[in-house]
């Protein structure tokens, strides 16, 4: 008798982590779905504002130089970023991750 019972505990606490487990990962897709789905939306209106700053400023400064301006302007925004990483990019998922795997009760 008690051994049926504590098979039943032990069966219903695997099945318990199971679906923990699977509501997390679950979280953790869509969150990076998400954010894949905002940075090709975000990709693609950068595109078109650069390629709108371009056509911009080859009505004043010529053509070819606005190419490097853009492209200057791409280039810090890179060193930016790179430079700042941590708080722009590790520190974020590594809330969101520990958000989502460690509960707070």
């Amino acid at each position: 008798m008690l051994l049926t019972e504590i098979k039943k505990y032990l069966h219903l606490k695997v099945d318990y982590y199971k679906l923990t487990g699977v509501e997390k990962l679950s979280l953790l897709l869509s969150a990076v779905a998400l954010a894949g789905i905002m940075t090709i939306l975000l990709f693609i209106s950068l595109f078109y504002l650069a390629s709108a700053l371009q056509s911009y400023l080859g009505l004043y400064i010529g053509i070819p130089l606005s190419y490097v301006v853009v492209s200057g302007i791409f280039i810090i925004l890179g060193i930016v970023v790179l430079a700042f990483k941590k708080a722009l990019i590790i520190n974020p998922i590594c809330r969101l991750v520990s958000k989502i795997f460690i509960e707070h009760k």
